[in-house]
């Protein structure tokens, strides 16, 4: 798309991301981001351009995006194995 579009982040009510919401959004203002409303986000462009997407691949707007641009899909990143490892420390019972 040649500019980085305004994007909408997802978040879901789980014990996780209430624990460490506050990490989570420090994490976002340390690289950059700000956070707008969802009208503004919907206001950008990109939602506007057709959805041409067909099939498996291709799971988020970014890829949907690239797709209909004739571009490849980037899939999703790859999950840090830091991440794994915390994951794992934080679903184990507490005594």
């Amino acid at each position: 798309m040649n500019y980085e579009p305004k994007q909408i982040l997802l978040l879901h009510a789980n014990q996780l991301e209430a624990d460490h919401i506050s990490e989570l959004i420090g994490l976002f203002r340390k690289r950059g981001y700000r956070f707008i409303t969802l009208e503004d986000a919907l206001s950008d462009q990109a939602y506007g351009l057709p959805d041409t997407f067909i099939g498996e691949e291709g799971s988020g707007w970014l890829d949907h995006w690239a797709i209909t641009l004739g571009k490849p899909p980037q899939g999703a990143p790859s999950v840090p194995q830091w991440v794994n490892e915390r994951w794992k420390v934080l679903r184990t019972p507490q005594p």
